[in-house]
């Protein structure tokens, strides 16, 4: 309910990216109620159900839904959501990551960003999206955000192999859960355990057994001390 609220006050905004595919899809900008003159972290959310075949034909109604305006109040910070609309642009492929990257540079242009603290995060195939952008293209985040996403996916469905070297040291905040199905914990563990010995500033956390956007809102805040 306070998401709703928050996004009532005109804090949100939808835009168009045109992009390499000659397909124009949507994406969505959050603006916290805070008003100062100094820059702010933005932080990206990169949304799951990439294979899906329908449309997501609301941005604006999943955005205000989103637990996520509730952390960028509390941090003070922007939010991005890009949109998958068509065939060809997921987080696994070329067109896709331009999107994204095209729509960060789109934000930084239009709103007073700290470029030293933009923030990749995502959930489910968004979740496996931040470990694909990690390791394929590190050097414009300070630090990634996966929730349950799986290194696994991100290498099946990448156009590139995957290194967890090619970090460059970035920091990764893993949150998953014992709830989902799609990618068992103790799978996830090792993963996590593993890319730990190439990157030490690897954070890994289970919290509840549910789904994350299940979660009181207290304990996805939280997140926000990654930054």
């Amino acid at each position: 309910m306070l998401a709703l609220l928050l996004c009532k006050r005109k804090k949100l905004k939808l835009l168009n990216s045109f992009c390499a595919d000659g397909q124009s899809r949507p994406y969505v900008v959050y603006t916290p109620t805070k008003t100062n003159p100094k820059t702010k972290p933005l932080l990206v959310f990169l949304h799951g159900a990439v294979a899906s075949p329908q449309v997501n034909a609301n941005p604006e109604g999943y955005v205000r839904k989103s637990p996520l305006v509730q952390l960028a109040e509390s941090a003070d910070c922007y939010l991005l959501f890009p949109f998958w609309t068509k065939k060809g642009a997921t987080w696994f492929d070329a067109v896709g990551q331009q999107m994204v990257m095209d729509e960060i540079t789109a934000v930084k242009q239009q709103y007073p960003i700290d470029p030293d603290k933009i923030f990749l995060s995502g959930f489910s195939d968004g979740g496996s999206g931040v470990y694909y952008f990690a390791m394929t293209q590190p050097d414009p985040f300070a630090g990634f955000i996966a929730m349950n996403g799986s290194l696994k996916v991100a290498s099946m469905l990448g156009e590139e192999e995957i290194f967890p070297c090619n970090m460059n040291q970035k920091p990764l905040y893993i949150l998953n859960t014992t709830g989902d199905s799609l990618y068992p914990l103790e799978q996830i563990t090792l993963l996590s355990t593993s890319s730990g010995k190439k990157n030490p500033n690897i954070t890994f956390k289970n919290p509840y057994r549910r789904p994350l956007f299940g979660l009181p809102a207290r304990r996805t805040v939280r997140i926000s001390r990654f930054y």
